[in-house]
């Protein structure tokens, strides 16, 4: 799928019909996912559940080693640090020039 086409119809209420790749407005089946469910959040929780679905009675050591394996794999899905940094650096002014500014409007 064309990443442009799939930014534009990711959000919103679209659906993918697999049987014809297309992307449509109205629900192919009583079953379907709107795109960002079927394509993000389906994944994902698809993941979450394979650390979780055996039976943790009691055992910390398990469940601290299931919790490390979501963290792992969010981070590397989601990297927040990476989109953090990326957005400081693309909307806030550099320190110089947010000094400058400050300076001069209560000169």
């Amino acid at each position: 799928m064309n990443p442009n086409v799939l930014k534009r119809f990711l959000w919103g209420k679209y659906y993918y019909k697999a049987s014809e790749k297309k992307i449509v407005k109205t629900s192919p089946s009583t079953y379907s996912q709107e795109m960002f469910v079927q394509f993000v959040i389906g994944p994902m929780v698809q993941q979450y559940r394979k650390f979780y679905t055996h039976e943790i009675q009691g055992n910390t050591q398990e469940l601290k080693s299931a919790q490390y394996q979501v963290k792992e794999l969010m981070s590397k899905w989601s990297p927040a640090d990476r989109a953090i940094f990326s957005m400081v650096v693309e909307h806030l002014p550099s320190p110089l020039a947010a000094q400058k500014v400050k300076v001069d409007t209560f000169a």
